[in-house]
């Protein structure tokens, strides 16, 4: 017999978020850093890229994905898919 360990939140990404968004992500920010009136920046951890993809495109205009790229590229091609698909 063995255990298997899980890296439950292996997937970091550096975002920019509204102040007035994204309150759960908050809680699970390794920083958060303010940059303005408006914005913070939060590094912080998801499960997987696929798990921070869901997390992020749900806010909309409120996030900025900063980091890694790999992640920038796919909100890019989640939402030109979405446009393409519904005009």
């Amino acid at each position: 017999e063995y255990l298997v360990m899980l890296k439950p939140w292996e997937f970091s990404a550096t975002i920019h978020l509204r102040k007035s968004a994204g309150v759960g992500l908050r809680n699970h920010a390794d920083s958060i850093l303010e940059i303005d009136d408006e914005w913070e920046e939060l590094k912080i951890n998801f499960a997987s890229e696929a798990h921070s993809l869901r997390e992020l495109l749900w806010l909309g205009d409120d996030v900025k994905v900063i980091s890694p790229s790999s992640l920038v590229a796919k909100i890019v091609e989640s939402l030109e898919k979405l446009v393409a698909d519904h005009g």
